[in-house]
């Protein structure tokens, strides 16, 4: 997903830009999430690893 994808996921509506960085630091700090990075105009690419998709699992 972009941000602007993540931007506009309903747990995350009332949440600041700011605070949906937070999440996706701490996520990638955690290697929840790996990020790709684009140079130039196109947006970076987030994408959940394995690690992140168990413990989504195990959280619901």
């Amino acid at each position: 997903m972009t941000f602007e994808q993540i931007k506009k996921l309903d747990w995350l509506k009332n949440t600041s830009e700011y605070g949906i960085l937070f999440y996706l630091r701490e996520a990638e700090r955690y290697e929840w999430i790996k990020t790709k990075c684009f140079s130039g105009d196109k947006p970076n690419i987030y994408s959940a690893t394995a690690k992140g998709r168990r413990m989504a699992e195990v959280r619901d």
